[in-house]
């Protein structure tokens, strides 16, 4: 299927009650922060970011992770991270699981938080948020950071009963927040962009669909995807590439025909893991 042929079906407007709620709480919460770290994902280093979050944080200082790049492409990285900072935006690549450049990030959230706190302020520690749409990598980036040892700090004034902040050493106090995803999201094919890297559930898309839309990338980059299943080219139609790899895997229903379903799932998580090499799903903005 042709890329455009997505954008002929109107996307899915929703907004779960969860993330209006995370949203109001982190608009309540500014006024305790230095410094907002926002994580994206290096596939989609826009489209992954929520487009309220620069009004909802009022101006504050953000640091600008493109989480997951080894699943992304370097030389694509590189280039988001200099337009970012061509934008007076400071910007990172990080792999949370990989652990990479996550020893940076301390001395780069001090860094940031000295250059823009006002010289009446008395206070050591500095105060960040983390913010992010959902399974951006959040909560692995927090554990990975506090090194297993959070230790709790006692409530402060404006947070609800029952939030804590994470003090990481002795110098940052970290406030997770939930994912929240844009209120409306355009287009068929972001809303596809983004439940392939896992920010929407799969069951809210259907994996048929979302397998359907990765056909078009593994077109692009077939090599190992030819070696992972055994094929010897790949099938110019989707539907065809999910029997293939029934075929291949044994995904055969009581029937005796192919069970497509779980095709599209096995394909999916194969991408997820990196199995195909390094995808970057959004296209560079031109200057």
């Amino acid at each position: 299927m042709e890329r455009e042929s997505f954008d002929k079906v109107k996307a899915v407007g929703w907004y779960p009650g969860h993330m209006l709620k995370a949203r109001r709480k982190i608009a309540e919460k500014l006024k305790l922060l230095d410094v907002i770290v926002e994580l994206r994902d290096a596939r989609l280093p826009m489209l992954s970011a929520n487009p309220d979050l620069q009004d909802i944080t009022g101006g504050k200082p953000r640091i600008i992770l493109l989480n997951k790049c080894g699943l992304a492409e370097r030389q694509m990285t590189k280039e988001w991270i200099t337009y970012f900072r061509n934008e007076k935006l400071s910007a990172m690549e990080i792999d949370c699981l990989q652990k990479i450049n996550i020893k940076k990030l301390p001395d780069l959230i001090k860094k940031i938080a000295a250059e823009h706190r006002k010289k009446r302020s008395f206070r050591k520690e500095v105060r960040c948020l983390i913010a992010g749409i959902p399974n951006v990598g959040k909560s692995t980036l927090v554990n990975t950071m506090a090194k297993g040892k959070k230790a709790a700090v006692g409530a402060r004034p404006g947070v609800t009963k029952g939030q804590q902040w994470i003090k990481l050493g002795e110098e940052i106090e970290l406030l997770d927040t939930p994912g929240i995803l844009w209120p409306k999201i355009e287009t068929r094919e972001h809303e596809l962009q983004l439940a392939l890297t896992g920010a929407i559930k799969d069951r809210l898309i259907g994996p048929r669909k979302i397998a359907e839309f990765l056909h078009q990338y593994i077109l692009k980059n077939s090599e190992k995807v030819v070696k992972q299943y055994r094929l010897s080219v790949i099938p110019e139609d989707s539907e065809n590439l999910l029997e293939k790899i029934a075929e291949w895997g044994g995904f055969i229903s009581l029937g005796g025909s192919c069970d497509l379903q779980q095709s599209a799932i096995k394909l999916i998580n194969d991408y997820r893991q990196g199995k195909f090499g390094n995808f970057t799903l959004e296209d560079f903005p031109e200057k």
